[in-house]
């Protein structure tokens, strides 16, 4: 019944940091200890301009900054994500598809979604829902799902809840933890 809105973006947690704050981290660095990058992703019911189309599956596969001191930790997640994407798909890293995989894939990502990127929303109160994808698991996991139930009036939330040590992307296999995320998220 609703025409769904997407967007996705980093932020900083200044309430969170990593396990093990580094005294050599630079700003720009994946393991500041000024606020624990977090990205953020949300569907909801929206009002999209005029004829847009919508957005296409790639979109799906990189998370905007205009923040430069979260320039490193964007174009590692970026690529994590891309990857991720790349072997669910595929069953395979982008590094070992053949051409014609290559083309394939790259066919895959133009596929329309059934979202609006930076769509204005809906006015009026929606229920809300966070999605957390479980055990290893990418930002992207299910996006069609949550596609479904912001066409059916909720808002969905969405985010990476990475291990607080820093050193991947994958969903960490604390749930305690995770749960700090969803306050922030919240």
């Amino acid at each position: 019944p609703f025409r769904v809105g997407f967007q996705s973006f980093l932020v900083r947690v200044y309430s969170r940091r990593y396990d093990f704050p580094r005294a050599d981290a630079e700003e720009d660095s994946l393991f500041s200890s000024v606020g624990r990058p977090m990205a953020v992703q949300a569907w909801y019911p929206a009002e999209p301009a005029g004829n847009e189309p919508p957005m296409p599956y790639q979109d799906y596969l990189s998370i905007a900054s205009t923040d430069p001191s979260l320039k490193a930790f964007r174009d590692a997640l970026n690529s994590f994500v891309f990857e991720t994407a790349c072997d669910d798909v595929m069953d395979q890293c982008w590094a070992f598809l053949s051409p014609e995989k290559r083309e394939h894939f790259q066919r895959y990502l133009q596929i329309p979604t059934a979202c609006f990127q930076n769509a204005p929303p809906l006015p009026g109160a929606f229920p809300a829902l966070i999605h957390h994808q479980g055990l290893g698991g990418s930002i992207v996991d299910n996006p069609e799902l949550l596609e479904f139930l912001a066409s059916h009036g909720y808002v969905v939330v969405a985010s990476t809840f990475q291990p607080e040590d820093g050193l991947s992307f994958g969903v960490d296999s604390d749930f305690t933890r995770s749960i700090k995320d969803i306050a922030f998220l919240i």
